[in-house]
């Protein structure tokens, strides 16, 4: 008996959905609150690049991008680079990184940096695939009181979408002749089973659904005496074209 396993989309993608997230073209596609391109998007002489820095005087600094999230995606990442720079000591000064629910506000992630945590980076890499189907907003903020400046350096501000990946396998014997009606079954190495179903009449199998990160997958192929495993790593949002032979 063959395994019924849930269906997936079928297009498979793996791109950044950030707009401008290395600030390039300075403030395009960001909402900024008490910045401007003028005094906040900073050029970088050494590295021929700019990035953002936020914190003024006596001031709130924020600037936020609203993202959609493709709802059938399989893996979505999330990732900045950030300097924390700070000649205060009193927690009134503060960094802050927030994705919010765009539709209801809710806070799904806030991480706050304060002079008291000694830091001076706030570089983040977090796994947000949970959140699929929404749109949320990526929001940057620095806070100051009106003694000693506080400000963070933000740039490359990247959100990765990645569907799930395809296998299309053909089957042949050690003739290379195609291998019709073969049940094969993809497992990863601790057994769990990610998609069973058979050849057609082209000795071809698809596999739209394999969810995995970089992973060795065992390709079970059996056709009445004939049984094989085969080997092939997979990792997210790709699509794959293989040929299994028996020999």
């Amino acid at each position: 008996m063959l395994i019924a396993l849930p269906t997936f989309g079928t297009e498979i993608y793996n791109h950044d959905l950030v707009n401008n997230g290395n600030f390039e073209n300075e403030l395009d596609d960001w909402s900024c609150s008490n910045c401007n391109e003028d005094t906040n998007i900073i050029y970088d002489d050494y590295y021929s690049t700019h990035y953002l820095l936020l914190g003024g005087l006596n001031a709130y600094q924020e600037a936020k991008q609203a993202i959609t999230i493709t709802p059938d995606a399989g893996k979505v990442t999330l990732s900045f680079d950030c300097d924390f720079i700070t000649t205060d000591n009193i927690n009134t000064d503060y960094f802050t990184f927030t994705l919010q629910d765009e539709a209801t506000n809710e806070s799904y992630i806030k991480d706050t940096i304060y002079p008291s945590d000694e830091t001076e980076y706030c570089q983040q890499d977090y796994t947000i695939t949970q959140y699929a189907g929404k749109t949320l907003e990526v929001i940057f903020g620095v806070n100051n009181d009106a003694n000693k400046l506080t400000t963070a350096k933000i740039d490359n501000v990247v959100m990765t979408e990645k569907s799930y990946s395809k296998l299309t396998g053909r089957v042949l014997d050690d003739n290379y002749n195609k291998i019709k009606k073969a049940k094969v079954t993809i497992k990863k190495d601790n057994g769990t089973i990610l998609w069973t179903g058979k050849t057609n009449k082209k000795g071809l199998f698809i596999a739209t659904h394999l969810a995995t990160n970089y992973t060795r997958l065992r390709i079970i192929v059996k056709k009445g005496n004939l049984k094989k495993t085969f080997h092939t790593y997979v990792e997210w949002g790709t699509n794959y074209n293989k040929v299994y032979r028996f020999k």
